[in-house]
């Protein structure tokens, strides 16, 4: 039988859920999976596939700002190749130029993609424990 163990360290409180199984005539408690902050199972899933559709939705978002940008941008002679964008830091002003723009974007993107990515492992985790 598995139910949800509470553990608090600080002023946070962390869920696990857990089952106990009989080791060697021993009563040892088996982590199934980690909650984190959420206080059930179904709120858990729930709030895992939210989190995990926003990051990735985000990520889609800042590369289409990025390719946005990339078609706006304009240096007189040079065009806007990966090769310009990165020598773009050695500008004077890089903070107001639009290959920062870009820059800030695509860093955005990949922040978002790795929080999609965690968010995904924890809820197909979940799932998988629960066999679902």
């Amino acid at each position: 039988m598995s139910f949800v163990r509470i553990k608090r360290q600080g002023w946070r409180t962390y869920h696990y859920l857990v089952r106990n199984e009989r080791v060697e005539g021993r009563v040892r408690q088996r982590v199934i999976a980690y909650l984190g902050e959420f206080e059930s199972v179904e709120v858990a899933l729930h709030r895992l596939d939210f989190l995990y559709r926003v990051h990735h939705g985000n990520a889609q978002d800042e590369r289409e700002r990025a390719e946005q940008w990339r078609k706006k941008i304009w240096w007189g002679f040079l065009k806007p190749t990966k090769y310009d964008l990165s020598n773009a830091y050695k500008m004077a002003d890089f903070k107001n130029t639009k290959a920062a723009k870009i820059q800030k974007a695509l860093k955005n993107a990949k922040d978002h993609d790795r929080l999609a990515a965690h968010y995904l492992k924890r809820l197909t985790t979940l799932k998988k424990a629960l066999k679902i």
